[in-house]
């Protein structure tokens, strides 16, 4: 993980709650920041399987939260929340 890849902002491509493939044929780095609306959460899944989460509980204001994790190669993943929007969205690939 690293050795000649470089950080590409990707948020003007991705979206909330659409699956992606990491299709590179290495393992990336996937790093999401979030804002989520209060009472609501945010998380970011590889393979069906959350590996972060915020979540804001009951505060009545939008928090910012960041979420990172390794995308094994051929690995889905995917950043879901349901009340929050995507601030910045950046893979190590």
């Amino acid at each position: 993980l690293g050795f000649g890849q470089t950080w590409q902002n990707v948020t003007a491509s991705r979206a909330k709650n659409v699956t992606y493939t990491n299709s590179t044929g290495a393992a990336i780095m996937v790093n999401v920041s979030f804002l989520v609306n209060n009472g609501y959460v945010a998380s970011l899944l590889v393979d069906n399987v959350v590996v972060g989460r915020i979540d804001t509980g009951s505060y009545e204001v939008v928090i910012p939260g960041v979420v990172s994790a390794v995308v094994p190669p051929g690995s889905t993943y995917r950043a879901s929340t349901d009340f929050g929007a995507i601030d910045n969205w950046a893979e190590l690939r």
